[in-house]
């Protein structure tokens, strides 16, 4: 028996024996599955400066995307480079023809010579990461015109705006200052649209920004600051005492004094010349007048009698809507004298306006303002600006 005992093992030795075992499994396996994992992807030498050229390639063709800055490190992955042509699709290796997987990346590290150093690498083996932060740009829109604001803490050396999803195809040079603005306008009604605005810094990196040049911002003014435009002078017809019509920078201006023997204070101001609306989306009137004013109405037609014969110093039976024959203003009575319009009532001596939609009128009108005010109180009305907005 005591034979026995002394050629067994314990338990402690036969626990020992298996940590034994199972640390040195934990400390040769690994080198054990790298090496057989090294020489899976063993790639040539030709093959590997075949991969670092195209990234090369692939860099100084995104040049805005990947600076030559000292200290930068770029990952392009194997997978960019085959989507894009720069490597053969499948993958293989010049000498051992072998496919080779694209699970890997080029990993490019630019040196204090901002000159590349190339490696093959594991994706979860390194941190791509860019150190110099991008440009900004921010842009402010006031109608057709656009603020550009342009900043980088290496300096802006150029900027750009394009119709959007457009390339840029040259840059406006910036004397490398950290913050500058640039100020761009679209010019006509047929550059209303989405553009984009370009920053460029000293490494060559870019940054964008998205705006709208809406088309409502394009107008054209028929009548401000006492300058006409696509006719000479406004046509008056008015009934009631006491009435005057003036010129001036401040806009053209309709004066009604009292005349008790008049029910009310009336005027029509007309284009004297046919105004085309086609393209134009709204007719637009900017006008003031005193708190004592009854109604403004502004009105279209292809005809020039709409009460221009009836109306004149006195005419108490006149209807404000009527014409010649006394038919209201677009009616079934009046169907060669048809006239489209908006009529307004409320007054606060402020500026306002009054538009009249153009969209289903697309052809070539006679433009009428109407005005009322009450007979016994000094009135005024005033044009400030008449305008024709896309």
């Amino acid at each position: 028996m005591n034979q026995m005992k002394q050629k067994g093992f314990t338990l402690t030795e036969m626990i020992a024996v298996v940590l034994i075992i199972a640390l040195l499994t934990i400390i040769i396996l690994p080198s054990i599955l790298n090496q057989l994992q090294s020489q899976k992807d063993n790639i040539s030498e030709a093959s590997m400066q075949l991969i670092y050229d195209a990234t090369e390639l692939y860099i100084k063709e995104r040049q805005s995307m990947y600076p030559m800055v000292a200290g930068e490190t770029y990952c392009i992955s194997l997978e960019s480079l085959v989507n894009v042509g720069k490597l053969k699709n499948p993958l293989q290796d010049l000498s051992t023809g072998k496919n080779i997987p694209l699970n890997k990346v080029v990993k490019v590290l630019v040196n204090e010579y901002e000159e590349g150093e190339y490696s093959l690498v594991d994706p979860q083996a390194v941190t791509c990461e860019s150190t110099v932060e991008l440009p900004e740009v921010s842009v402010n829109v006031e109608g057709k015109k656009a603020s550009i604001t342009l900043k980088s803490e290496v300096g802006v050396i150029g900027y750009a705006v394009t119709k959007k999803e457009e390339e840029v195809k040259e840059w406006t040079p910036v004397d490398g200052l950290k913050e500058t603005t640039a100020e761009w306008e679209a010019k006509e009604a047929t550059e209303a649209g989405d553009y984009t605005a370009w920053v460029k810094d000293k490494y060559g990196k870019v940054s964008s920004q998205d705006f709208t040049i809406e088309k409502s911002a394009f107008s054209t003014y028929l009548y401000k600051n006492n300058q006409y435009n696509l006719f000479s002078n406004f046509t008056t017809h008015y009934k009631g005492g006491g009435i005057s019509f003036s010129s001036s920078e401040s806009g053209y201006r309709m004066n009604c004094a009292i005349h008790s023997a008049t029910p009310n204070h009336m005027g029509i101001i007309r284009t004297n010349a046919m105004i085309d609306t086609t393209g134009y989306s709204k007719l637009i009137l900017t006008y003031q007048t005193s708190l004592n004013s009854l109604a403004v109405s502004l009105k279209i037609s292809k005809s020039t009698s709409n009460g221009s014969n009836q109306w004149n110093s006195a005419c108490g039976s006149c209807g404000f809507y009527e014409n010649n024959n006394g038919a209201q203003l677009g009616s079934s009575a009046n169907q060669n004298n048809e006239v489209y319009g908006d009529r307004y009532e409320g007054f606060n001596e402020k500026e306002q306006t009054l538009e009249l939609d153009l969209s289903s009128r697309q052809d070539k009108y006679y433009i009428y303002i109407e005005y009322q005010g009450y007979y016994n109180y000094s009135t005024y009305f005033l044009i400030k600006s008449l305008e024709l907005q896309y």
